[in-house]
């Protein structure tokens, strides 16, 4: 062998030897570390004395507890770092031995509604902490809490929503609050009642700081210079009196500001309007306060909005420009304003309908705005656009048939205005549309065909207009989705078309206060999904169908004020769902059936105005029967009563259904659009955080009152 075969064969076996040194090294570093004997008993411990009805822990049982479920080891020490035994349905206290696992970095507990903790003194042996997650665990008997957790060295992150806590220290002195590295703290939900302790403002690092759902009163500390890193801040839900303070859009590093459901006074401040402060802000929600005043041409500087949530103040003057002009706004709420004058008293903007194609809602509901929708959307920005809720104005003119250019729209709500002439004629085109709502306006002409083409629609609302002619039967045969249909209080005629009772999915028909003729189909006996029916106030003639009880989800049945004849089907007292029923003024006969259902339906008005029923609960007797004790309803003034009632229980009705549509409507386009998934979600987890607030918020207040009265 040469010198230079010999040279290379060393060398090939240096090289090898140092890769599979190499090798060994790098299995070495990422193999994982069995876990310490005492933290494994620390956690059998802490199973024993935790209730596990959902058995999360069924896993904790062979001798390497780094592979037990919620559990993670430092990979070269062995040592734990990480517990999450979050939304386990954990019943009982939480056991003090967490504390001996001093080498913990990471722990989660929350969402466990059934667990609480007594007190905190187990906290004092994590000394390596930095995320504390005891959201919804029950903190009521922690007088200790405070002290414990903020004594902490390493926290940044502390999670105490919904603890039930009560009191926080007006001022702290020997903590570690000036010089924490808290970036994350959260306090909602609970039961703090007192101004916002001004030392919360004096932690520098934060940047996720959130207060909603308390009982916070009184200004906002003007501390705005310690607040440099601040990215989040939720103050929301709570009883602050205060106007905004100027200081606090000028933080250059918000992305998100929430002061809703509050009591903020005055008008949106100067300082908004007049920053030079390039902010980043990109969700501002100042909806349910008490702002009045003109809204300012405001936000130049905030080019990066997404979210703009203005709704349900007092707001008056016209709506800035400058809106428009928001190239990543996707969210706009100004509903329930005073919103009128120089630019829309006449015609509603030009520039609103050159929002950034981005945007995908567009509600400006229940305010003053007046003039016409625009007669061209072919060269504006928002054919995006998806839900488009402009009611409970004054728009006036006509539907121009340009709305057919929002080819995206799912939603259109343009209901309780003043819009005249006939329907447009372009529907085909429209074929994402769901839902359409234009009642109680003054619209007349008949219902164009082109609408068979949206196919999609699952709603459809032209009550309280001037719409005549026949209801067309294209209805039933293309609009196969079809849930909610209501027609009421128009000039249709003409019979009920027997192709409406192929709508499988249907849920409330109101055809009521028309002027319809000939019989009720005796097909509505399949629709036996239908929860609601009214076709009162018109002309139907011939019998009640024989075997309606087949319609077992019916709650609500209204015949009324019609010609229908023969005896009232003893089927009738099978629909066990039944608890609104009017069959009055009509020509109806025989014995009124008994049983189930219909005795808790004991209302004379129900069946009134049919001069040859007889039984209870009419005082008139059938052959054969004794004298009833049931009292009689004669006089005008009780027959006007009970149609105010039946007009009651409509409106309920209505409401009732609406959210059924609701929620259908939610997860139909959730379903089909993948779009429209991801902005219905960012809407669905703003809605969940209003119900959420509203709703813990009254309980706590009327247990409040309740105890006051006690």
């Amino acid at each position: 062998m040469s010198e230079y075969t010999k040279t290379c064969v060393v060398w090939l076996l240096w090289f090898l030897l140092c890769v599979a040194t190499i090798n060994l090294c790098l299995c070495n570093s990422l193999s994982s570390a069995t876990c310490w004997e005492i933290e494994r008993q620390v956690l059998l411990k802490l199973k024993a004395g935790l209730v596990d009805p959902a058995n999360r822990l069924s896993t904790w049982t062979d001798e390497d507890c780094c592979r037990w479920s919620g559990v993670s080891c430092d990979n070269q020490t062995g040592h734990l770092t990480y517990l999450n035994l979050s939304m386990s349905s954990f019943n009982g206290t939480i056991p003090p031995q967490l504390g001996n696992l001093s080498i913990l970095e990471i722990l989660d507990v929350g969402k466990n509604w059934y667990l609480r903790a007594d007190d905190l003194q187990w906290l004092s042996g994590l000394l390596s902490l930095q995320h504390l997650d005891l959201n919804h665990v029950n903190l009521t008997k922690s007088s200790d809490w405070f002290h414990m957790i903020f004594r902490l060295p390493s926290l940044s992150v502390l999670k105490l929503g919904n603890c039930g806590l009560h009191s926080l220290p007006s001022s702290i002195k020997n903590l570690y609050a000036n010089s924490t590295r808290l970036s994350v703290l959260d306090l909602s939900y609970n039961y703090f009642d007192s101004e916002i302790p001004g030392w919360l403002f004096n932690i520098s690092s934060l940047t996720h700081l959130h207060l909603s759902g308390n009982h916070f009163y009184g200004p906002i500390p003007n501390v705005f210079g310690n607040f440099i890193n601040l990215e989040v801040l939720d103050l929301s839900s709570n009883t602050i009196n205060s106007t905004i303070p100027h200081w606090i859009f000028n933080i250059s590093s918000l992305t998100y500001l929430d002061l809703s459901f509050n009591n903020f006074n005055g008008q949106i401040p100067s300082a908004f309007e007049k920053s030079y402060i390039k902010v980043s802000l990109q969700i501002l929600s100042l909806r349910s306060n008490n702002l009045k005043g003109n809204l300012p041409d405001i936000l130049e500087q905030f080019r990066y909005l997404r979210t703009l949530d203005l709704s349900n103040n007092m707001i008056s003057g016209s709506i800035p420009a400058s809106i428009g002009r928001f190239s990543f706004l996707s969210k706009l709420y100004l509903s329930g304003n005073q919103l009128n004058g120089t630019g829309i008293s006449d015609t509603i903007p030009d520039w609103l309908w050159n929002l950034s194609s981005q945007v995908v809602l567009l509600d400006l509901s229940q305010n003053e705005i007046r003039g016409m929708l625009p007669m061209s959307f072919s060269s504006t920005n928002i054919v995006s656009l998806g839900l488009l809720f402009l009611s409970n104005n004054k728009i006036n003119g006509s539907i121009p048939s340009s709305i057919c250019k929002l080819e995206e729209l799912a939603v259109l709500d343009i209901s309780n205005n003043q819009l005249s002439g006939e329907l447009p004629t372009c529907w085909k085109n429209l074929t994402s549309l769901m839902a359409v709502n234009l009642a109680n306006n003054n619209l007349s002409g008949e219902i164009p065909c082109s609408m068979k083409n949206c196919t999609s629609l699952a709603m459809v609302d032209l009550g309280q207009n001037k719409l005549h002619g026949n209801i067309p039967t294209w209805m039933g045969e293309s609009l196969s989705s079809l849930v909610f249909l209501r027609l009421r209080s128009n000039f249709f005629g003409g019979t009920i078309p027997p192709q409406i009772c192929e709508l499988s999915s249907l849920q409330n028909i109101d055809l009521s206060n028309n002027s319809l003729v000939g019989e009720i189909p005796v097909g509505v006996l399949s629709l036996l999904g239908l929860q609601c029916l009214n076709l009162s106030r018109n002309h139907l003639t011939g019998n009640i169908p024989l075997k309606i009880g087949v319609m077992q989800s019916m709650m609500t049945l209204d015949l009324s004020r019609n010609e229908l004849s023969g005896q009232i089907p003893p089927s009738l007292s099978n629909l066990s769902f039944l608890n609104h029923l009017n069959l009055s003024f009509n020509n109806l006969s025989g014995r009124i059936p008994t049983g189930s259902q219909l005795q808790t339906l004991n209302d004379t008005s129900v069946y009134m105005g049919n001069s040859y029923l007889c039984g209870p609960p009419l005082p008139q007797e059938c052959p054969g029967d004794g004298p009833s004790q049931s009292p009689s309803f004669t006089s005008k003034e009780n027959e006007d009563e009970g149609g105010d009632i039946q007009e009651m229980l409509w409106f309920y009705l209505g409401i009732i259904s609406g959210f059924v549509l609701g929620c259908w409507m939610v997860w139909g386009v959730l379903f089909f659009k993948r779009s429209w998934r991801i902005a219905y979600f960012l809407v669905v987890d703003d809605l969940y955080d209003k119900v959420y607030v509203t709703s813990v918020l009254g309980i706590r207040r009327w247990k409040e009152m309740k105890g006051r009265r006690t």
